[in-house]
């Protein structure tokens, strides 16, 4: 790419764009939570225990239930683990104290799992994505809402600071209106894993995928129409849905999103573009993030033509998220969506998904 073409952001620009509103000031935030984690299984559990653990200030890590004997041991030889009381869920949910509940189980268990916090009286972080039943999910959102509990969705990307810089490029209408949205979302995962994801979570779209769906859904809302193409491109090892395109229709805008678990080094090609009337705007990669403008008139800061704005590299996707999630609890941040807005990102993922 021709640099003379670009128009360089400093960093301290582009913070103020990507820096999450409205979060709470460490050491500000009142008495520590008294937190615990259920579940061992997610891909997330030990980075987001060891930011939990961490943040010090604002938490208090009582300790881990809902694995098995198997995993618990396995588990209990990570360096995020060691030195933390393991419980009984019922155990651990029925401690008078327990303020929060980081929820880290299987798809098949996590909603049970969640309602039984959310009966206990227990604000929850639930991570992504929130299980395979639109009813249910509904219910503990429902449930969470009327006895006054916070529930956080664990979608790492809503804090990237990329997201947060494309979210207020696309709020402020930079770009024109969007006609065309394109995305990719893949990895490559050993077959020893294919088994494990077709049981839990069916295909790539709802493993991987989730994270587009949710980011499109978000700006765009609910589409007119979900196409979705589903490929098993190993049926002689399983039912796995392995290479995944979901098409989101809606009035003026088409988004064609993909997700796969085959492609090597798939989090190089991370990206999703935004094409609109006056411009386009494009995250590539998602981490350590990377975000283009392009634009065919000046406007505000920014430049005719691209504008690479820069931040900081992270690779740390749970300090803002977990910190935000402490400020919902004590009411001095918002929850990042409404239930109806969450209901209709997970129908849209769920229908992509070919589960609705």
């Amino acid at each position: 790419m021709n640099r003379r073409e670009f128009a360089k952001r400093t960093v301290h620009t582009a913070l103020a764009w990507a820096l999450p509103l409205r979060l709470p000031a460490l050491g500000n935030v009142g008495k520590k939570i008294k937190i615990a984690m259920i579940g061992t299984s997610h891909a997330h559990a030990s980075d987001k225990l060891k930011i939990l653990l961490e943040l010090k200030n604002l938490y208090d890590v009582i300790g881990i239930a809902g694995a098995d004997a198997d995993r618990q041991n396995a588990a209990a030889l990570l360096p995020a683990y060691r030195n933390l009381p393991w419980y009984d869920k019922e155990a651990l949910l029925a401690m008078a104290d327990l303020d929060a509940v980081m929820l880290e189980s299987s798809m098949e268990d996590i909603l049970d799992d969640a309602m039984a916090c959310v009966r206990a009286g227990k604000h929850v972080h639930i991570d992504n994505p929130p299980g395979r039943s639109l009813p249910q999910f509904e219910q503990v959102l429902t449930a969470a809402v009327a006895g006054g509990l916070c529930f956080q969705l664990g979608y790492f990307t809503r804090y990237s600071r990329a997201v947060t810089i494309v979210k207020n490029l696309l709020d402020k209408e930079l770009i024109g209106e969007v006609f065309e949205i394109e995305g990719v979302f893949s990895k490559k995962i050993p077959d020893a894993r294919r088994k494990t994801i077709e049981k839990y979570y069916g295909g790539a779209m709802l493993f991987l995928g989730c994270y587009l769906i949710e980011l499109v859904v978000s700006i765009m809302g609910r589409p007119d129409k979900t196409t979705v193409f589903r490929k098993q491109t190993r049926p002689y090892l399983d039912a796995l849905f392995d290479s995944e395109l979901a098409v989101l229709d809606y009035r003026h805008c088409t988004a064609a999103l993909r997700s796969s678990v085959l492609e090597i080094d798939g989090g190089e090609r991370r990206h999703i573009i935004f094409v609109g009337t006056r411009g386009k705007v494009e995250i590539n990669p998602f981490e350590p993030g990377r975000v283009v403008l392009t634009l065919d008139e000046p406007a505000m800061e920014f430049n005719k033509g691209k504008n690479e704005i820069g931040f900081a590299d992270s690779t740390d996707r749970y300090t803002q998220q977990l910190t935000a999630f402490a400020g919902m609890i004590h009411k001095t941040t918002p929850p990042y969506h409404t239930v109806e807005k969450e209901l209709e990102i997970h129908r849209v993922l769920l229908t992509a998904a070919g589960y609705l």
